[in-house]
């Protein structure tokens, strides 16, 4: 059976960061956050769910173009074996990277697993579509990522946050110049 780390809400009111109460209703939103109406350039950074530390986001909207990329950076569902072998890293490592459309403040984007490559070296990948991505901000510091991902049967939701806070001001500055306009 595939073990799955499916968050719905957040047990604890309070961050692993951060002694601020969260909001009920909308886990990870802080009580005195604007809630986030269009993505801006100022959500780039990396985000992760603090249960799952070790894992996370590297997120990057582009508004000239309206979309988004996200990867997510996870391991596979089992442990490899003890004795398995990967030059370089850990073999149970895994990424998927999505790419698509934004509106307001949700992007619903398409799962590509790659391999194939070799580290370094300009050989040819492999790009396999596999499931969905549903990528939504509450506030320019808390959001959700819903994934569907059919070849493993796994889907659910996980609350993000960023790893550092250094871009919310300016996210909520163009948040701000975008309800002006």
């Amino acid at each position: 059976m595939i073990e799955q780390a499916v968050v719905e809400n957040i047990a604890d009111p309070k961050t692993a960061d951060d002694n601020k109460t969260l909001s009920t209703g909308q886990a990870g939103v802080m009580a005195d956050e604007p809630l986030l109406m269009d993505m801006n350039p100022g959500l780039n950074d990396p985000w992760y769910y603090p249960v799952t530390d070790g894992q996370g986001f590297f997120i990057t909207v582009f508004p000239v173009i309206s979309k988004v990329v996200l990867s997510w950076f996870t391991y596979d569902t089992e442990l490899p074996p003890q004795d398995a072998i990967a030059n370089l890293g850990d073999p149970g490592h895994r990424w998927f990277n999505a790419l698509g459309p934004y509106s307001g403040n949700q992007a619903v984007m398409n799962i590509k697993m790659t391999s194939s490559g070799i580290f370094d070296t300009p050989t040819g990948v492999s790009r396999v579509a596999d499931g969905t991505i549903i990528l939504t901000f509450d506030t320019c510091s808390s959001g959700t990522v819903e994934y569907d991902i059919p070849s493993i049967g796994a889907s659910g939701i996980v609350p993000i946050q960023r790893i550092v806070g250094d871009n919310i001001a300016w996210c909520e500055s163009l948040a701000a110049q975008a309800v002006v306009q």
